[in-house]
């Protein structure tokens, strides 16, 4: 293949872990190339190994479009090899499914790879990565993770990595766990550990976000680097979130910003401030989304910060306005999904 070639697959199920890489012998793909399956989603890509991402992108400018993907630790990981940043990913209108976390920690095969990673299960993974994810469907297994203890999301980002998120199913995420920091998300970002790393960061818009534990969760980790993560979610129908989901320090809900700090001094100065505005939140009278301080009549999904958080969750999450509140026509973006 050269740049720019698109690499059609045939219908059919492919039992195997692609790695789209110039750096590894599994698959070589070297080139800016775009992965094309057949129509009706038939092009189905099942892993060989379930401890391993099926698809994993190292090489920039590479879409991945109509395929199904299923049965791994992780449907599409994208990733930085060589300590360069990962650009120009395309993940569009596929189906990622049954995703579970094993608990994996293998420093013996892959010392300095992704694969590193303990207790996840993710849809998609971006680490130190740009992507534009659209118009896929992406939900968990519905007997939930194979570890118990295994956080899982449709989406997660981490190491200073950024997404536009726009017009996904994000559906079925469910933690089983006994661990105070365990969840289940829509959509999931973590600050950088990296003091070099740009903030991670989102815009969601015209997504779907349902039946998870959260549906869109930043979250600060007690990390020197003190960058923020920054979140413009609008426009989005996020709903059913959080309905069963609480431990000792996290409550479900459909945004639920968390912060794990043992020392205040390391607190991220400015607060960071994540625009939540115009979403639909489940509630069919158009009170908005439940939030105790801020907007405690409303019968939505719940908009909630850590509960070792003193402050005020206004002071960190804007909400208002939300879908109809204002008589425009922002009244969720619905598309037959329930």
């Amino acid at each position: 293949a050269v740049n720019g070639d698109t690499i059609l697959v045939r219908p059919g199920t492919y039992t195997e872990n692609v790695v789209v890489d110039v750096y590894t012998e599994n698959l070589i793909v070297n080139k800016s190339v775009t992965l094309k399956g057949a129509e009706n989603h038939t092009s189905i890509i099942k892993a060989s190994n379930t401890e391993r991402p099926i698809i994993g992108v190292t090489a920039d400018n590479v879409t991945i479009d109509g395929f199904t993907i299923q049965d791994g630790i992780v449907g599409v990981c994208v990733y930085n090899a060589n300590g360069t940043r990962v650009k120009g990913t395309v993940i569009k209108n596929n189906i990622i499914k049954n995703y579970k976390g094993y608990g994996v920690h293998d420093q013996t095969v892959e010392p300095d790879s992704v694969y590193n990673f303990s207790f996840i299960g993710e849809g998609i993974l971006l680490n130190n990565a740009e992507a534009i994810i659209h118009k896929n469907i992406i939900e968990a297994d519905e007997d939930g993770s194979a570890d118990p203890n295994t956080s899982i999301d449709s989406i997660y980002l981490m190491e200073g990595s950024s997404a536009v998120i726009t017009e996904n199913v994000l559906r079925n995420n469910h933690y089983s766990g006994s661990s105070c920091h365990g969840s289940a998300c829509g959509i999931s970002l973590k600050n950088p550990h990296n003091t070099n790393s740009p903030p991670t960061s989102i815009i969601a818009m015209g997504n779907t976000i349902y039946n998870n534990d959260f549906g869109i969760h930043p979250e600060i980790k007690n990390y020197d680097n003190k960058s923020n993560p920054r979140v413009i979610a609008r426009y989005n129908n996020i709903y059913h979130n959080g309905d069963t989901f609480s431990t000792n320090c996290l409550e479900g809900g459909g945004f639920m910003y968390e912060k794990d700090y043992h020392n205040t001094a390391n607190l991220p100065n400015p607060n960071p401030v994540f625009d939540a505005t115009y979403n639909w939140w489940g509630e069919n009278d158009k009170s908005g989304p439940y939030n105790a301080e801020a907007n405690p009549s409303g019968h939505g999904d719940k908009i909630t910060t850590s509960k070792n958080i003193s402050i005020s969750t206004s002071d960190y999450i804007v909400f208002d306005p939300w879908a109809g509140k204002t008589g425009d026509k922002t009244e969720g973006i619905t598309e037959g999904v329930t």
